[in-house]
């Protein structure tokens, strides 16, 4: 089973209290599709969007022009197929300006198990940068996305970027996103990251880092998206003559796999 990046919308930006950020193409029933929004201040918030799960984080420094607060937000949400247009995004508070963009993502398991949200900040507004979570549950395959707000509407040069977690290893970490951010306001950016789960299980905090020479700051929200592989097959009966899978037994043990909790081995 394999959980791949299928594609990333145009950025979105020129908006204070909405914006419309654009499907990705392509999008095919089943594809998981995450949208990262950024938005300054810190104190405006996005509101839900019908349909679409949210984690958001507030973070960053100062009020000034390039060392100002923030707030990251990630959606997710399952597609049902044939998605275009856009998707509006819109904030409480008095937004000085926001940005977003979608991705997707496929898998070749049987179904997602329901993403998972953590989210830490680098208030530190600086070059390079260093972002520590809370514990997520990783496991071989898992896909790691991070939404990564930048306080400056400067487009960053990184290099080296880098995800670190007691017993994990992940493979080769991907930049999604590219070019200069909004400059409504104080100004901003947002940046997609991606990584595949190499080995490794272990319920941990994630740091995640890169190198830049631009100075900036701020949080991020990384979403963990995983697959659950085919059940197997429904081998032996249970009292009554009922398959193992269809007894009470089978069905909470099917459960515990849907929710993450189990593994079919």
């Amino acid at each position: 089973m394999t959980i791949s990046f299928a594609g990333i919308g145009a950025k979105s930006a020129g908006g204070t209290t909405s914006i419309n950020v654009a499907y990705p193409a392509s999008v095919g029933a089943n594809d998981r599709l995450v949208l990262a929004g950024v938005g300054w201040p810190s104190s405006a918030g996005v509101n839900a969007i019908a349909g679409w799960t949210v984690a958001q984080r507030a973070g960053g420094t100062g009020t000034a022009i390039d060392a100002h607060t923030t707030t990251v937000a990630a959606f997710h949400k399952q597609a049902a197929g044939g998605e275009t247009g856009t998707v509006t995004v819109t904030r409480g508070g008095t937004p000085t300006g926001q940005l977003g963009i979608m991705a997707r993502y496929t898998k070749t398991g049987s179904a997602w198990v329901a993403p998972v949200q953590v989210s830490g900040t680098d208030n530190t507004h600086a070059a390079n940068r260093s972002i520590t979570t809370g514990a997520v549950a990783l496991a071989p395959g898992d896909m790691v996305v991070l939404a990564v707000a930048v306080d400056t509407d400067a487009a960053l040069t990184i290099t080296s970027p880098g995800l670190t977690a007691a017993g994990i290893t992940f493979g080769t970490i991907s930049r999604r996103t590219s070019g200069a951010g909004d400059p409504i306001g104080v100004d901003g950016n947002v940046e997609v990251f991606d990584a595949l789960v190499t080995a490794g299980t272990a319920t941990v905090a994630v740091t995640f880092a890169f190198t830049t020479a631009t100075t900036q700051c701020g949080p991020v929200v990384l979403t963990r998206l995983r697959e659950v592989t085919s059940a197997p097959p429904a081998v032996g009966t249970a009292a009554g003559g009922t398959s193992w899978l269809g007894s009470a037994t089978g069905a909470r043990v099917a459960a515990g796999v849907a929710a993450g909790a189990l593994a079919w081995s």
